[in-house]
């Protein structure tokens, strides 16, 4: 280890710690080795934006500062830092802004708890917090092996983010990537990430739920050193004389793949998801479900069916056959009428649907039609009270060109009614009773939209899914899970 610093242990993880400036300079652990090696002028901690007047890219950061307190007891590390310094000399902020950080080694006997507090004593706003920040990190399977993963994706940053010979726009160059948590519109599906290869590395998650703030990881490789930094960017807005106070993040080093780093973030998620409705024998048991594209929307077209209702128990067989028990069907119907209105004629009678269904049911596939409720077409905007702006919607075809919303089809233009709308969700509610009385109670949902405001996207969920247990426990709720995948599941 280099001079000038202080070692401590954490279950297993050597870290060596800035003596001056209380960053973090070395991360060691069987297994992998090296995680993080940084020189002192690189070494990370926690940073905070605060834009100036005269400099809005002021930054200050642990590794600008000096006069570092280090407290080491048994398990437990604190860092006090007196006063984050500027990324720039010369520029008054009319106080100081001090930052706590303490290191604890959880009861998990593997990961640690980072925690951080700021006090802004300055006359000057922070902008945007910084926390955790690792600076330094090294590729510990090699430039292809060490893989940045998460609920969603894999990237290998330390060869993704080097910048090419071609010319690049130095503000926004290759060398750095964001990525979002929350949802299906998000890289990122869950908070949790992972860095290493099949020797080990490390992850990383906030103890946060629901509608706790998310944060955006940055990844940005040092192209000097091809050493890689991840932080967690906070967009809070932290006023003078207030505090701001990251939470607890979990960091787990190991041996082995992300697999081993994902056991304790599993552990978390079993602890604060509240299954509501048991998983269906054939969801549990198969391998996975089949989509059936019926059309394309255009029922006078004598060409546009692809497959009718009659076709059902068919496409069910070869399915089963593969291990696919679970059938969606797309393009049954007109969308977005909240009434569920029957099916297109040019596939069938609604009865040779429901019909169909129970064939399929016999045979071992279950039914679930893709319904898109969410948005009012031109045809029933006007019962909300609403007008259908001027857009083109979800208007598509194979022959349009573009494919997708060309600038002269409308067909499927549309606005949004859902999910907090009441007489939306009454409306919703009894077509899928409907329904589900005819015989198909299970229901695949366009964009599952999760808010805050009441009644929620759940409270419509509940009537649905209670009302169809009641008439087959088997019946299934499938969805394009958007924004917070923890308060849906």
């Amino acid at each position: 280890m280099a001079e000038g610093v202080r070692n401590v242990t954490l279950n297993g993880l050597q870290i060596a710690i800035d003596e001056r400036t209380g960053a973090v300079r070395r991360m060691v652990y069987p297994g992998p080795g090296m995680l993080l090696d940084a020189d002192a002028g690189e070494a990370g901690l926690v940073e905070a934006a605060c834009p100036l007047p005269e400099f809005e890219p002021l930054r200050l950061a642990a590794r600008h500062g000096q006069g570092a307190r280090i407290d080491a007891s048994p398990g437990t590390v604190v860092i006090h830092v007196p006063a984050l310094g500027p990324s720039r000399p010369g520029f008054s902020l009319g106080g100081t802004v001090s930052a706590t950080v303490t290191l604890k080694a959880d009861a998990d006997g593997r990961s640690i708890v980072l925690s951080c507090d700021v006090v802004n004593g300055s006359k000057r706003p922070l902008r945007q917090m910084v926390f955790p920040d690792l600076r330094g990190l090294v590729a510990v399977a090699g430039q292809d092996q060490t893989i940045f993963k998460t609920c969603g994706f894999g990237s290998a940053p330390f060869r993704e983010l080097v910048v090419p010979e071609a010319d690049q726009w130095y503000a926004q160059n290759s060398s750095t990537v964001e990525h979002k948590s929350g949802g299906m519109f998000h890289s990122m599906w869950a908070r949790w990430m992972d860095l290493g290869g099949l020797n080990g590395g490390f992850s990383l998650f906030p103890r946060r739920w629901g509608w706790d703030p998310q944060t955006t990881t940055v990844l940005q490789l040092r192209q000097a050193t091809q050493k890689l930094r991840l932080l967690c960017l906070h967009a809070s807005e932290v006023a003078p004389g207030a505090r701001w106070s990251s939470g607890d993040w979990l960091l787990t080093p190991h041996r082995q793949g992300w697999a081993k780093g994902i056991e304790p973030y599993r552990a978390w998620v079993r602890a604060h998801a509240r299954r509501r409705y048991p998983i269906p024998r054939h969801i549990r048991e198969g391998l996975g479900f089949r989509s059936v594209w019926m059309c394309q929307n255009q029922p006078a077209d004598p060409s546009d069916a692809v497959w009718r209702f009659a076709d059902l128990p068919e496409l069910a067989r070869e399915a089963r056959d593969h291990g696919l028990t679970e059938m969606v069907l797309w393009g049954w119907q007109p969308g977005f009428d909240a009434s569920l209105p029957d099916p297109f004629p040019h596939l069938g009678t609604a009865q040779e649907l429901v019909d169909a269904v129970a064939a399929c049911r016999r045979d071992g596939v279950n039914v679930a039609p893709f319904i898109s409720v969410l948005q009012a077409g031109p045809k029933t905007a006007a019962r909300y009270g609403l007008t259908i702006p001027d857009n083109n919607g979800w208007t598509y075809h194979t022959e349009m060109l573009p494919r997708w919303n060309p600038p002269y089809a409308t067909g499927y233009s549309c606005v949004q009614v859902g999910p907090a709308n009441a007489q939306w969700q009454d409306e919703v509610a009894d077509a899928c009773r409907r329904w589900a009385e005819r015989g198909i109670p299970s229901v695949s949902w366009d964009q599952y939209w999760t808010a805050q405001a009441e009644p929620t996207m759940q409270d419509l969920t509940r009537r649905i899914r209670d009302h169809a247990r009641t008439l087959d426990p088997e019946a299934t709720f499938s969805g394009e899970e958007l924004w917070n995948i923890e308060i849906d599941c």
